[in-house]
């Protein structure tokens, strides 16, 4: 025969409750307060628990979470019984982890409730309630302080996690903000991120066993070979023997879109461990989907629509950056401003189309051009303009004259079929020492006009810019 629990503090809705349920044939049990409820749980197993929402002492919610909590009744389904039907309480309801929500208007129906919920497990969702791991100890009024603690650190851990997306753009930086949580929270020997979009994996790890630590959690996240990981180092993990690797999947839209995990130092890690592993995994999909979102935005902010390249904005933007730096440094800078020749006769004959694929050409060659500490940007119409750092006179010769001898051996298809090749006229001026973007920009100007009439498909370099 089943049981039922019932706990409510009036008498009129445990007697009205009790003798539908005993008619039903069930086994009843009642009383009348939540830390009542709660040993009485404990004691006579429970196959349903049917508690009211608000009671003195502890209340139906609290109670509910109580029970979830607990290794023993976690699995008994609780029904909460209310006086109001508002948004707000069956939200709380829901989030306690409660299997089922009546209004105490609709008490005849409980013997359906109790049918379904005993057959169907819940017909609301707590996914969002995580008490696994938990181990509660002591009084009824103990274990729910101990209780409210659990929930109030997860609280914090979860809160935590979701600001590092505000305070940061970069997924590295990201992860190195995620690190000073968990290790101030878990001893680890490594923690790691892997997430499957972005071909990244990032470890902490302490220095001394950085080879050992990214052999491991290669094998924990199952990491193709042409997946590098990055080392995040530092003497807060512990340096001592992995026990056992705590692995959780990071899901959005119901599928895995990467991996949380940690190399534990201890042979019998904690249900803590495991619980913070849980809390993270299920809090980074918000800041990571912000954080893209906010690339996103940043990209199309500083991005030619048509080339892919920087735009004119923000080569001026980082120029700024970069004569701080060069300031700073003494080296030269040598800019390149590109002119592809006869572009309008393109557009005039073959077609803005064409014109197109021609600009999306030119613009493929500067990018197999620049270095990783060069800047390449579309200036405005069929004009490049292209940053070269640390770079003296006689390299930025060089290295125009190879730009310009790669625009004219390239061929770009066009959208109708067929190829179309192009030449550009290059004006070179180089600076160091202070100086001002819009004085070096005059200069290329000058020697691109002086390219141009020369006769077109040549590098001219100007006069030095003025301080």
């Amino acid at each position: 025969m089943s049981r039922i629990l019932i706990v409510d503090d009036s008498p009129s809705i445990r007697a009205l409750l009790g003798d539908k349920l005993r008619r039903a044939g069930y086994d009843v049990v009642e009383v009348a307060d939540g830390i009542e409820g709660a040993q009485k749980a404990l004691e006579v197993s429970p196959d349903v628990v049917i508690t009211d929402f608000w009671m003195p002492g502890i209340s139906g919610l609290q109670l509910c979470r109580l029970l979830k909590a607990e290794k023993a009744t976690q699995h008994v389904p609780v029904v909460l019984l209310t006086a109001t039907e508002d948004r707000k309480t069956r939200f709380w309801a829901r989030n306690a982890g409660a299997a089922a929500f009546v209004n105490k208007t609709q008490l005849g129906d409980i013997g359906k409730v109790v049918e379904q919920v005993m057959s169907e497990g819940s017909f609301l969702s707590y996914d969002e309630v995580d008490v696994r791991g938990l181990e509660l100890h002591g009084a009824v009024q103990e274990r729910l302080s101990q209780l409210l603690d659990h929930l109030l650190f997860d609280s914090v851990v979860a809160g935590q996690v979701r600001q590092l997306a505000g305070n940061v753009a970069e997924f590295e930086d990201f992860f190195r903000a995620l690190t000073e949580v968990a290790s101030e929270i878990m001893t680890y020997r490594w923690f790691g991120l892997s997430l499957a979009e972005e071909r990244k994996c990032l470890i902490h790890t302490h220095p001394n066993i950085s080879e050992e630590a990214v052999r491991e959690a290669r094998e924990a996240f199952s990491l193709p070979a042409d997946v590098s990981i990055e080392l995040v180092t530092g003497e807060q993990p512990a340096a001592t023997k992995t026990h056992r690797t705590i692995l959780q999947p990071v899901m959005h839209s119901f599928a895995p879109i990467g991996y949380v995990a940690i190399g534990s130092d201890r042979k019998h890690s904690s249900a803590e461990d495991d619980r913070f592993v849980r809390i993270v995994a299920r809090e980074l999909p918000v800041p990571l989907e912000l954080m893209r979102a906010m690339k996103r935005a940043t990209t199309l902010a500083s991005t030619d629509g048509l080339t892919g390249l920087m735009n004119r904005r923000a080569f001026i933007e980082q120029m700024e950056v970069e004569r701080a730096r060069a300031e700073r440094s003494g080296f030269s800078t040598a800019f390149l401003l590109l002119d592809i020749d006869h572009f309008k006769k393109v557009n005039d004959t073959m077609g803005h189309a064409a014109g197109d694929a021609v600009l999306k050409g030119v613009s493929a060659v500067l990018k197999r051009f620049g270095r990783k500490s060069d800047y390449v940007a579309r200036w405005g119409g069929e004009e490049f303009m292209v940053a070269l750092t640390q770079t003296p006179v006689a390299g930025a010769r060089i290295a125009g004259e190879r730009l310009r001898r790669a625009i004219e051996g390239a061929q770009h298809e066009l959208p109708e079929g067929g190829f179309h090749g192009v030449t550009a006229s290059i004006g070179l001026a180089i600076v160091s020492g202070a100086w001002r973007l819009d004085a070096v920009v005059a200069k290329a100007d000058e020697a691109l006009y002086v390219a141009k009439s020369r006769g077109r498909n040549r590098v001219e370099l100007s006069e030095p810019a003025s301080q």
